[in-house]
């Protein structure tokens, strides 16, 4: 019999989406199949929709980038619409990518207790370290390095979700303390930052920004561009504008001036795919260590 398992990702950027394309891949066998579908499209449908993909489903995945050491906002309200699986509890699985490995990412407590609150059971879950796309760039080398290395995690991962491996992160008080307090004031920074986007004299009006934006925090006021109080700090709207238009007073810092687009990187073969070894110094040892590189 057929098994089948849906996933339901949140991207921003780019990272997440790549990693759960590469587990869906790995996931899909000829008594196996994966539906992988995206938060911000899943989360405007009728709630029989989720309820069918989720019933069908012998393993529910959820995917998403670290923010503030904690789920985006986005990845809660679609929790707050699943349906509830009490009578038949699922199995959930979670991964998650992140620029840093800093405390692991932080806690995913509370995503687990709003799925625990639904009758989910969450058994198993994993970290990613991608390419940052915020305030420091990463050497070329080293994003075609973390790509490479979370090709085979997710061949390693794949083998643990058809396994019905357990693996979760039991995180101390005070980690669980720090996500929170860091992701309560990004919500609010990314509410009030979100307000202050505006469109230079370059836009063209393409629609670019406003169609993709996951939060419709984007809207267009005949020809004029609206910003409003939804915003989640995912930065696509920045990194996909091809005019390099938006702009924001309290965001200098914090977006990348050369944009993020990791396509070109991958295939320049001439760029080589090495970056982090055991003699690598610096915060970037770090990054080595967390991945099983030195020890």
């Amino acid at each position: 019999m057929m098994r089948a398992a849906v996933i339901f990702c949140f991207s921003g950027t780019g990272n997440t989406r790549w990693v759960s394309e590469r587990l869906r891949e790995h996931l899909t066998t000829e008594d196996y199949r994966v539906n992988l579908l995206d938060i911000e499209d899943v989360i405007t449908q009728d709630e029989n929709a989720i309820m069918e993909a989720i019933r069908t489903a012998d393993h529910v995945g959820i995917a998403f980038p670290v923010h503030a050491f904690n789920a985006p906002r986005i990845v809660f309200d679609f929790i707050d619409i699943m349906p509830d699986s009490s009578p038949e509890p699922k199995y959930v699985f979670l991964y998650r990518t992140s620029g840093d490995p800093f405390i692991n990412g932080g806690s995913t407590r509370f995503v687990r207790d709003r799925l625990r609150e639904k009758g989910y059971i969450v058994r198993l879950e994993r970290l990613f370290i991608m390419p940052s796309n915020i305030i420091v760039p990463f050497p070329a080398p080293l994003i075609k390095q973390l790509y490479r290395i979370a090709e085979g995690q997710c061949r390693d991962f794949a083998s643990q979700v058809l396994g019905e491996d357990d693996s979760i992160h039991h995180d101390p008080e005070h980690i669980a303390l720090f996500s929170r307090i860091f992701s309560k004031l990004e919500t609010w920074g990314a509410k009030v930052a979100g307000g202050h986007f505006r469109a230079t004299e370059s836009c063209t009006y393409c629609g670019i920004c406003s169609d993709g934006c996951p939060t419709s925090n984007i809207t267009d006021d005949g020809g004029v561009l609206v910003f409003h109080d939804r915003c989640i700090l995912c930065m696509r709207c920045i990194y996909q504008c091809p005019s390099g238009s938006l702009v924001n007073p309290y965001l200098k810092f914090f977006a990348l001036k050369e944009g993020y687009d990791n396509d070109p990187i991958l295939s320049d073969a001439s760029i080589p795919g090495e970056y982090l070894t055991s003699a690598t110094r610096g915060y970037y040892k770090r990054y080595a260590r967390f991945l099983g590189l030195i020890r």
